[in-house]
């Protein structure tokens, strides 16, 4: 693309900002937004990304527009334009600095051409990875590409890109000089008029987590009761049985981990990994039926919340006399694994905003 869409591009970096700060503040808060702003071109021998906004940064309206203000619409030095490897490091960057249950996406300016075109299934490859595993949704800026002819892929394959990042949304597709202001206005306001489908609700946390709980997601459900707030317990003096630790968790009126879809499970994996454990970790979750489907029947009582679900697949046997453990990994993945009830383990506490 040309010098010009380039600096085009640049130009709309500050009003984004100015209208972020607006609408929910910069910094790391509870209600407050982490901006972080990654660069991405093409030089020979390989592909150039910088950040010059980065997460870990410290986080205020001054530092961050301070910071973009160095962005210029560089020139490219080469033959490489690896959109994959920008949505790879971008990534890397909200997983690894992000705060833990706070909902994250990426803005993407490109014109759908990943070069050489050889890397292009790569792009759509962490695209689909970003969506499916993480729940990070990507939205588009359409910039033109500017060189015609001598253009590195055709028009066809430059919207089929795009097409195939936003999917299945195509509302998350923005074009025709839409700027990234208006992206951000739409990310985060409903103002009554055309409402695009952009897959996801804008509604924030109506209250805030007891002191020491973290918000995974409104997808973490109790009997049809937001519960999203969590809290991990992984000191050895922490460890229990299954009645000790349901026990525990009550007398802070929660219970223990449930989850009835995988996009509460695939939050909770998340915010284990943020912990940088390095050996697995073992924690009681609030099933008592060690084989899918899983039987969530933990807070006892005259009527207890029994809920069921199917997903994901048990590691190992099952036996009658076990419990439901999470056994997240060495490599960061969570498992379900049966254990016997009487065995002592760590704790995750589940419960809803104050």
């Amino acid at each position: 693309m040309s010098y010009a869409t380039k600096s085009h591009i640049v130009g709309g970096i500050q009003p984004m900002i100015n209208k972020i700060e607006e609408i929910s503040g910069i910094g790391d808060g509870p209600y407050e937004s982490m901006v972080g702003i990654l660069q991405y071109g093409r030089v020979g021998h390989g592909y150039d990304i910088s950040i010059p906004v980065p997460l870990d940064m410290t986080q205020n309206y001054a530092t961050v527009s301070s910071q973009a203000a160095s962005i210029s619409a560089f020139d490219y030095k080469g033959d490489h334009t690896r959109t994959d490897q920008a949505i790879f490091r971008a990534l890397i960057e909200l997983l690894s600095k992000g705060r833990p249950g706070i909902r994250k996406l990426i803005v993407l300016c490109t014109d759908g051409a990943t070069y050489p075109q050889k890397h292009r299934p790569y792009t759509l490859y962490y695209a689909e990875l970003a969506k499916s595993r993480y729940n990070i949704p990507i939205f588009v800026c359409e910039v033109p590409n500017d060189y015609g002819e001598f253009a590195t892929a055709s028009n066809e394959d430059m919207k089929g890109e795009i097409s195939a990042i936003v999917h299945p949304y195509p509302d998350r597709h923005y074009s025709g000089g839409e700027t990234l202001e208006t992206i951000v206005t739409e990310l985060f306001t409903y103002d009554g008029g055309n409402y695009p489908n952009l897959g996801f609700s804008r509604s924030c946390p109506p209250n805030i987590c007891p002191y020491g709980y973290t918000f995974l997601s409104y997808d973490c459900t109790t009997c049809g009761l937001t519960t999203g707030c969590v809290k991990v317990y992984d000191t050895v003096d922490m460890q229990r049985n299954w009645e000790g630790a349901e026990a525990f968790c009550n007398d802070e009126g929660a219970k223990l981990f449930r989850w009835t879809n995988l996009n509460c499970y695939n939050a909770l994996n998340l915010h284990l990994r943020s912990f940088g454990y390095t050996n697995s970790m073992l924690f009681w979750s609030c099933g008592t039926t060690p084989y899918p489907p899983y039987q969530f029947t933990c807070g006892g009582g005259n009527n207890p919340c029994i809920e069921t679900t199917t997903e994901p697949d048990l590691e190992g046997n099952g036996k009658k006399d076990n419990c439901v453990i999470l056994h997240h990994k060495s490599n960061q993945d969570t498992v379900p694994l049966p254990q016997p009830c009487n065995a002592q383990k760590f704790i995750i506490c589940q419960r809803g905003f104050i």
